[in-house]
């Protein structure tokens, strides 16, 4: 008798409601985002589960209030949201001290937006390396 579904395939749908543990491949269901200030339009980078107030460093303005689970923003823009922590490090690397990338970086930083673009986790991909 087959299974009635796959849970070998799972549609994304499904990854997207199951528990962060209980995927197929475990991943988190927070991230970071740069956050544009509407005042000053200076680029903030906040967490998406943030716990405390987050300030604009340019003009102090509130850009996100804690709740409960994800913090809410107030009137400011995401700029863009980096899923993968390590990637996370690395622009953050990249921004402060302005170094140049290396191979092996570019090669993480072309399989995130690849498979961003094509819908594919990239996580999955560098557990295969």
């Amino acid at each position: 008798m087959p299974l009635a579904k796959d849970l070998l395939h799972p549609t994304s749908e499904e990854e997207k409601r199951s528990h962060k543990k209980k995927r197929l491949v475990q991943s988190p269901n927070s991230y970071f985002m740069d956050v544009k200030c509407p005042g000053c339009y200076k680029i903030t980078t906040v967490f998406s589960h943030a716990q405390t107030v987050v300030l604009c460093v340019g003009c102090s303005t509130v850009l996100c209030q804690p709740t409960g689970g994800k913090a809410r923003l107030t009137e400011a823009q995401v700029d863009y949201k980096i899923h993968n922590a390590k990637l996370y490090r690395l622009a953050r690397m990249l921004i402060q001290e302005k170094t140049a990338l290396d191979s092996q970086q570019w090669s993480l930083l072309d399989r995130e937006t690849q498979g961003r673009r094509n819908g594919i986790d990239p996580t999955v991909t560098l557990l295969r390396k």
